[in-house]
């Protein structure tokens, strides 16, 4: 996901995106790595992502190789933030990669 994620429908806009990853992990993939280059979330997008992030928590936990890169800005201190906190809630391994 690249850019501001502020959509005025999040479960809308996300769920494809859900349909998506339940249906490619039908095929039993070794692994799925997942890039956030976000300057901006909503209140709303947050919660429906972590929805999204939950499913990857659980595919890690039930053996898959799961990985989830936050790119940030070197000044956005938000989504820096926002990135150690998904390291926080999350087990998943979560690589925070700071971009000029």
């Amino acid at each position: 996901m690249v850019g501001n994620l502020i959509p005025s429908d999040p479960q809308s806009f996300l769920a494809p995106i859900h349909r998506w990853l339940q249906s490619f992990t039908t095929y039993s993939p070794q692994s799925i790595t997942v890039e956030f280059y976000l300057t901006f979330i909503n209140g709303c997008s947050e919660h429906h992502l972590g929805k999204l992030l939950k499913y990857l928590e659980n595919l890690h936990i039930k053996g898959m190789a799961v990985k989830v890169i936050c790119h940030y800005e070197n000044e956005d201190l938000d989504m820096k933030e926002w990135g150690k906190d998904l390291c926080m809630a999350l087990r998943i391994p979560i690589e925070l990669v700071e971009i000029n």
